[in-house]
């Protein structure tokens, strides 16, 4: 029993990953702004709005972000994605203004 949750945790942290590495855009620029919860990618990406939600999954962000048009789109990044500094600012600006919660 142990060793199936095991295996099927491994399974899904895999897909997950899998499915993070093709959404991610390989190269861009992100602007937030720690005020009102404002987001934007450049690049591969193009995407303006607001956080409307964020989860990590173990080096995943999760990011649900509502444009201004109400269409929402969930964009994942991956921590390798950027350095360790942004990273932090990042996470730090998108859970302060987590505005659905649980």
């Amino acid at each position: 029993m142990i060793f199936s949750a095991i295996v099927l945790g491994y399974v899904g942290y895999k897909i997950c990953l899998q499915q993070c590495r093709k959404s991610t855009p390989s190269s861009g620029t992100i602007l937030i702004t720690e005020s009102d919860n404002y987001i934007e990618f450049q690049g591969a990406l193009y995407l303006v709005g607001k956080v409307s939600s964020a989860q990590l999954f173990i080096n995943i962000l999760c990011l649900q972000v509502t444009d201004y048009s109400g269409a929402r789109q969930r964009v994942l990044i991956g921590q390798w994605a950027l350095s360790a500094q942004d990273w932090s600012h990042l996470c730090r600006v998108c859970f302060a203004h987590d505005t659905i919660r649980t």
